[in-house]
């Protein structure tokens, strides 16, 4: 009875390890004004670094706000999530933008901070820098029927960085984003429960 009693114990300290840790949710905001030639006029926000909002140009064209996501975890996923207005301010204004994120080799560099333009190698911003559309901005859509609500998932990991990615001209873009990181699947947990269980029995 009393080894049942610790083996018990064991699983239950065992099952605790195992369970997944809480999902982190991060909220941001952003702001930018492009110009004719799609220059920046203006702009904000609540992304890096320190919250004061900076926005980068990249060789690529797109210009980027990077929040800082938590750690990165190979082991965990993202869910990122939104709302963009968007104003122009000319009959002719013209927008496109994509989410993005800090890669694993990116990480592998060992730098702190996102992928700036000035840190990336000549030629690798597609290496550096994973990006995914978001629905609203592709062919036939329509980006200025205000608002864009978009949810897009990064399943491979969690990225330390992720970015709000702009491009286009005589336009005002603002938004909302959520980013969560996701917890490993609760089966993992399940599976070592079941495990430690059958031990249980064989030990009985």
């Amino acid at each position: 009875m009393r080894k049942l009693m610790i083996l018990s114990a064991a699983i239950a300290v065992l099952l605790f390890l195992a369970m997944p840790a809480s999902a982190q949710e991060f909220y941001d905001t952003f702001y930018i004004q492009l110009g004719p030639d799609g220059e920046i006029v203006q702009g904000g926000g609540t992304g890096y670094p320190d919250g004061t909002g900076a926005w980068y140009t990249y060789p690529s064209e797109w210009i980027n706000q990077w929040f800082y996501n938590g750690p990165f975890d190979p082991l965990r996923w993202k869910k990122i999530w939104g709302t963009i207005v968007i104003d122009p301010t000319a009959a002719d204004s013209t927008v496109d933008i994509v989410i993005n994120w800090a890669t694993p080799l990116w990480q592998s560099m060992g730098i702190a901070g996102p992928p700036l333009p000035e840190l990336i190698p000549v030629g690798e911003e597609d290496l550096m820098i994973g990006r995914m559309e978001i629905p609203g901005f592709g062919p036939g859509s329509d980006p200025f029927d205000n608002p864009i609500n978009f949810y897009e998932e990064i399943r491979e990991f969690n990225p330390e960085w992720i970015s709000i990615d702009v491009m286009g001209t005589d336009v005002v873009i603002s938004g909302e984003i959520w980013h969560e990181c996701v917890p490993e699947p609760a089966t993992l947990s399940l599976l070592a429960l079941g495990g430690l269980a059958v031990l249980a029995r064989r030990r009985k």
